[in-house]
Formats: C-alpha cells, sequence, structure tokens
C-alpha cells in the first residue's frame, strides 16, 4: 500500500525511524545490564525541543 504523506509528515517519519535506528543499537546492552537507557531520552528531548508546533488562537464570535 502506498502512503503519501505531506513533508511535514515525512520529517517527522524520518526523525522517528532515525531515532529508531540509534536506540536500537544499544537495546541488547540496556536489556542485558538492565540500565536504563538515559542517552536515548536525551537524544529524544533534543530531538522534540527542535520541533516546532504552530500554535492555534481561538478567536472569540
Amino acid at each position: 500500500m502506498n502512503q503519501f504523506h505531506t513533508p511535514r509528515e515525512q520529517r517527522f517519519i524520518d526523525l522517528a525511524a532515525s531515532l529508531a535506528d540509534d536506540f536500537a543499537q544499544r537495546a541488547a546492552q540496556h536489556d542485558e545490564e538492565g540500565s536504563f537507557p538515559c542517552e536515548n531520552y536525551a537524544r529524544l528531548k533534543v530531538q522534540i525541543s527542535k520541533i516546532r508546533v504552530p500554535l492555534w488562537k481561538h478567536e472569540k464570535s
């Protein structure tokens, strides 16, 4: 099934794929050690801080 995405949607998809690939490299180690993936959360926080969310203004009628 082909699905078309807007450029903005595709950027989110690409970002998620990039983060997933990065996180997967350390997943087995964290599983074996029972450690918390602090570096994954740090990277996620940096990436989320770059996202610009449009603000919606509700105008009273």
